[in-house]
């Protein structure tokens, strides 16, 4: 049983990488961001859940603990027998996954905190309809800044560089970013991509989740015919990077279509906070019935 739920968690893992050209021409790419969202977060719950099932037998032997280790291996369900080998790199990689969750998420926490503050130091205007805040940044850099009191954060360089057309495209790009609240939907692939470094397709899963999003705030801001050429023209001077290549060449094709921005936008916690409820309570129900085998 733990066998199938980890190579079914590794398979919905993989799921976004695989389908990333389909998500680089798709109509609807704000469907392809959910998708890929409640694929990366249940793998990545499952994961954490079997690698937990295979350490605990490990765990109760080193502790003393032996009625309660067999308990566990009568059970079943146990990878290679429940040997003590794989419970040993179970464990390790058990911890070094809610480690690196913890610094995933405390870096993403900081980030979007620095941006505030750094804000809340700056005047804040409103551009194409949106609050705005210009930063002295010497990088080109437009960033959407989540929050009680959301805003744009845009570098001077950028302003610079780019004509008023393209500048107001950019920040209905971020606008939409903001509105339906994609920093959810990165943060769940900034900790599938750092916290499961053992798993090769994990980071480019991560990468197509980020790319479906950009394509989902790009189509939002390309509402009509002229405002689509504004966000390739702005694209074209900002860079050329694989992922803006990918952005230009959805553009070139017929306009998206998008879900609804809230539905979408909540998704993220109604997927992630019950698969965690439901770790713990499949973890707690185990371990109830293993000291029930131990002490009958």
């Amino acid at each position: 049983m733990n066998g199938v739920r980890l190579g079914g968690a590794l398979l919905l893992i993989a799921l976004p990488a695989l389908v990333r050209p389909i998500v680089q021409g798709s109509s609807r790419p704000g469907v392809w961001a959910v998708v890929s969202v409640f694929s990366l977060g249940t793998g990545f719950v499952l994961v954490e859940a079997g690698l937990i099932h295979s350490t605990l037998p490990h765990l109760f032997s080193v502790l003393g603990a032996e009625s309660l280790a067999e308990a566990c291996r009568h059970l079943g369900g146990h990878l290679f027998g429940g040997s003590s080998w794989f419970g040993l790199l179970a464990g390790f990689l058990t911890i070094t996954v809610a480690v690196r969750t913890l610094s995933a998420v405390r870096h993403t926490t900081r980030a979007y905190s620095g941006l505030r503050r750094h804000g809340g130091d700056l005047t804040e205007t409103r551009f194409a309809g949106e609050n705005t805040v210009l930063a002295p940044i010497s990088k080109r850099t437009a960033v959407a800044v989540p929050g009680r009191s959301p805003y744009v954060l845009l570098s001077l360089p950028l302003v610079a560089d780019l004509h008023s057309d393209e500048l107001a495209a950019v920040i209905r790009h971020e606008a939409a970013h903001l509105r339906n609240h994609h920093e959810r939907f990165l943060l769940v692939g900034t900790v599938v991509g750092y916290s499961l470094w053992f798993v090769p397709w994990a980071s480019r899963a991560a990468a197509t989740l980020r790319l479906a999003l950009e394509r989902w705030a790009d189509e939002e801001a390309a509402s009509g015919p002229s405002e689509r050429e504004q966000v390739r023209s702005a694209l074209r001077k900002l860079g050329s990077s694989p992922l803006t290549f990918d952005r230009l060449r959805a553009l070139d094709g017929p306009q998206a279509v998008t879900p609804a921005p809230r539905a979408a936008g909540w998704s993220v916690a109604s997927a992630i906070i019950p698969l965690g409820l439901a770790l713990f309570v499949t973890l707690v129900l185990h371990l109830m019935q293993v000291f029930r085998m131990a002490s009958g």
